[in-house]
């Protein structure tokens, strides 16, 4: 059976995993996420699928059916800008909203297009020589202004919704207000109509008005995909971030202090001004707000599904002046890249080899390697957290063969007496001196995550390489244990934290963490 100090030496002495660049990624391949999110995962499809829905049941209510686009441009105008007396505010600007998303899937426009289309289209179709703004002063003061056609440069979406809501927020009829923003709205949808499928935008809605509820909603959820992959491509790294994120809450650490809650450039977490210097922000910033560390761990997502060439090459190039930038505030800075996705495997392939064969890429991780990879860089920068030290707590009450071991003292010697103290009120235990039944009644998140540690640790310990491997876990290929040497292993540790406690830890390990793996 494993002993304790088989499992300290598991902690790195070097910041680089002295992996070589073929052997990063054959393990990447082993273990890439093939499917990273949908974009049905993503909050803003049901957004859109339920503004689509709204638009759709406004319009059809206006009986634009028999109008040409002008005389349907002029007449949702007028109803939108009529909505003021019926509805507050917020609601108004948000079927606004809906509704141009709706007119853009269905005319085959986008915010792109039209927002290059609309100033010369005003120009040389409307023949508009100057194009009234709604102009609001601090005071709340509402005045017209005008503006040369020549000079209006690019018009989106979002500045129409700007100029909408301006004209909602004046209190008293106001007709010169009025006029304006019915010349907008007019001008914004003549420009949609006439540069789009107007027609098709007709036949949608009789189509959809003739169709069950199921059917309606299925045909809006497919505009809603439609109109959302771009989006969605370029966030497709926001699912995985935010997974790691709620498993770093479910290991204790807190957002805002072991971890940034948001992309942080390294001049903002010193509290320095950024200045005219271009600085990348990063995704996870290790720790975050704790003083008195000497090492700072900065991880950046570069997570694909698919082909998104353009987006994965700018953001390799920009790495190694981006980590520079970050040596000279954080000289002992750790560089992690969080890399995942099947776009990698095929497409992108060559970008993967750059960023895996950089000098200064110390390590890197995957969704399914978190509970390894990334832990590994946080026991080298002696960054602790409760699930860890509780980790800690069972390996030693577990492993040490000697029930006289002071936990406290062992502890302390593997982290620095600041660090443990920082971490421990945050453990629910009483006392680090504790006996192992105290352990088993804390928090299940915690107790679980910790568990998984001293499982996959112990993996760790005793993995080889090997087609006959039973239990798997991230490194080299077919890396593990045999069945075996599983059976010990999974007998004993349940034994003495239980088999209920051992099985979560196992389903949370394969199930949730995906860093588990079992061959028959």
């Amino acid at each position: 059976m494993l002993n304790l100090s088989q499992l300290i030496d598991l902690i790195p002495s070097q910041r680089h995993d002295e992996k070589s660049v073929d052997s990063r990624i054959e393990e990447f391949g082993e273990w890439v996420t093939a499917r990273i999110d949908s974009i049905e995962e993503h909050d803003e499809f049901n957004d859109r699928s339920s503004g689509f829905l709204s638009a759709f049941e406004y319009l059809e209510k206006l009986d634009i059916e028999h109008l040409n686009f002008n005389d349907s441009a002029l007449k949702i105008s007028s109803s939108i800008i009529s909505d003021k007396q019926i509805f507050d505010a917020e609601a108004c600007k948000k079927r606004l909203e809906n509704i141009i998303d709706f007119i853009y899937v269905t005319t085959g426009t986008t915010d792109n297009n039209i927002k290059c289309q609309f100033a010369p289209y005003l120009r040389h179709v409307k023949k508009w020589s100057e194009y009234p703004l709604i102009k609001q002063s601090k005071s709340g003061k509402v005045s017209i202004s005008k503006k040369v056609i020549t000079d209006l440069g690019q018009i989106k979406k979002e500045e129409v919704v700007k100029q909408y809501s301006k004209y909602l927020a004046v209190s008293i009829k106001d007709s010169e207000v009025e006029n304006t923003i019915t010349m907008i709205l007019n001008g914004f949808l003549n420009c949609i109509f006439d540069c789009g499928n107007y027609q098709r935008l007709v036949d949608v809605i009789r189509s959809l008005a003739s169709v069950d509820e199921i059917g309606k909603r299925s045909i809006l959820e497919t505009f809603a995909v439609f109109q959302l992959r771009g989006s969605s491509a370029a966030k497709s790294g926001h699912g995985p971030e935010n997974k790691l994120r709620n498993i770093l809450e479910q290991w204790g650490m807190i957002s805002g202090e072991d971890f940034n809650p948001y992309d942080v450039t390294p001049e903002a977490i010193l509290g320095l001004e950024r200045g005219d210097k271009k600085t990348r922000a990063y995704d996870f910033v290790f720790p975050y707000k704790v003083t008195n560390m000497a090492t700072s761990i900065f991880v950046q997502s570069q997570i694909y599904a698919g082909d998104s060439g353009s987006v994965s090459h700018k953001n390799v190039d920009q790495i190694p002046l981006s980590r520079r930038n970050v040596k000279d505030l954080f000289p002992n800075a750790i560089f992690l890249e969080f890399v995942d996705g099947a776009g990698y495997c095929t497409a992108l392939a060559g970008d993967l080899k750059r960023i895996l064969s950089m000098d200064d890429t110390d390590s890197f991780f995957q969704a399914n390697t978190v509970v390894v990879n990334l832990r590994r860089a946080f026991m080298f920068a002696k960054h602790l957290y409760p699930a860890e030290l509780i980790s800690w707590i069972l390996k030693i009450l577990l492993f040490s063969g000697n029930e006289e071991t002071s936990v406290e003292s062992t502890v302390k010697s593997i982290y620095s007496p600041g660090e443990v103290e920082r971490v421990f009120p945050r453990t629910g235990l009483s006392k680090l001196n504790c006996e192992l039944k105290d352990v088993l009644i804390i928090d299940k998140n915690i107790r679980t995550s910790a568990a998984a540690f001293i499982i996959i640790d112990s993996i760790s310990v005793l993995a080889k390489s090997s087609e006959c491997n039973h239990a798997i876990i991230p490194g080299k290929i077919n890396y593990g244990i045999n069945r075996t040497q599983w059976n010990d292993l999974s007998d004993y540790i349940s034994s003495r934290i239980g088999r209920e406690n051992f099985n979560c830890a196992v389903d949370y390990l394969e199930n949730k963490l995906g860093s588990l793996r079992f061959n028959c």
